[in-house]
């Protein structure tokens, strides 16, 4: 990180520094931030030190408040941006803005094992349960200010220069979206989503999720939004998940809960397929052949087995 008096930087925070850790490996995206560290403070405390591009800032104040009011509702695993001494979610030092937030320690994620691991479905299903109608108190639905279908449509009209092969493989799948699910897709219930629900943007403790993690992509979105995001993560996993027990206990205890309209569970899977064409975009960059071969066919299988995989959920 940048050279940096530590001691000095988190008396911002009232923070007694004692000593960096490198030795911690930070979950989450590195690309959220310019730079980032845990720092042990004189208690035992640790800490991650994030360093922020100023062209982002507005974004992650935004997303601070938004955590700070889910804490203060009741949320549990959510871990909030601490606050300066001036009240502020981040401090100016040396010409650059930073901001700080406990460092959670986790369970690293078996990705061989952990879809087998039943109890993590209750977790998963838990957090959404739980979070939801906290959100709809604090944050009110709207409509979002992004649309996944003209997000595809676009990725495909670009593609379509750079990829020719790939836009004919994913031709037939992107028909039928387009038929039965882009209409609708702007009329579907909205609320508050994290935006980015995946096993790797959850700190894993024993039996129980720690804290969520990675907000970045957090606002209003179709209510079902993480719901699609978090199995469509599962299923590229392995895509024999969505017919077996893990996935089918998720999807029962988010019924029961009684959370989401019935229009949102019928286009579910559409959805979690148009989601995926931004995981590709992600491959693309990336220039992981693999996954891009991966895609294709899964995206296939979300359009082309949606009763069959359905039939399996109830």
């Amino acid at each position: 990180m940048t050279n940096i008096d530590y001691s000095e930087l988190l008396q911002h925070w009232a923070i007694d520094f004692a000593a960096s850790e490198s030795n911690h490996e930070i979950q989450g995206s590195p690309e959220r931030t310019l730079e980032r560290v845990v720092l042990r403070d004189r208690s035992g405390g640790r800490w991650v030190l994030e360093k922020i591009d100023p062209e982002n800032l507005a974004r992650k104040k935004q997303i601070a408040l938004q955590l700070e009011a889910l804490k203060s509702s009741g949320l549990a695993s959510v871990d909030p941006y601490r606050k300066n001494q001036q009240q502020s979610c981040f401090s100016s030092h040396q010409g650059q803005s930073w901001m700080i937030r406990p460092f959670i320690e986790g369970i690293p994620l078996d990705r061989d094992s952990y879809l087998s691991e039943l109890w993590r479905a209750e977790a998963m299903a838990g957090f959404l349960i739980e979070m939801h109608p906290l959100a709809r108190a604090i944050v009110p639905s709207s409509t979002p200010s992004f649309s996944m279908p003209l997000y595809a449509e676009g990725r495909m009209e670009v593609w379509g220069d750079r990829h020719p092969k790939l836009v004919e493989k994913l031709t037939p799948s992107f028909q039928k979206l387009k038929q039965r699910f882009f209409g609708v897709h702007d009329q579907l219930p909205t609320a508050f989503c994290h935006g980015d629900y995946h096993p790797l943007n959850m700190i894993w403790g024993e039996g129980r999720i720690e804290s969520v993690i990675d907000w970045e992509f957090c606002g209003v979105k179709p209510e079902m939004y993480d719901v699609a995001l978090l199995l469509g993560c599962l299923g590229f996993d392995d895509p024999d998940a969505l017919i077996h027990e893990l996935v089918i206990q998720l999807v029962q205890k988010l019924r029961a809960a009684n959370l989401f309209s019935q229009q949102s569970w019928a286009t579910l899977l559409d959805l979690v397929a148009t989601i995926r064409t931004g995981w590709m975009s992600e491959w693309i960059r990336r220039s992981d052949e693999e996954a891009i071969d991966m895609e294709v066919l899964y995206i296939d299988i979300l359009v082309s087995q949606k009763e069959y995989i359905e039939q399996h959920w109830a």
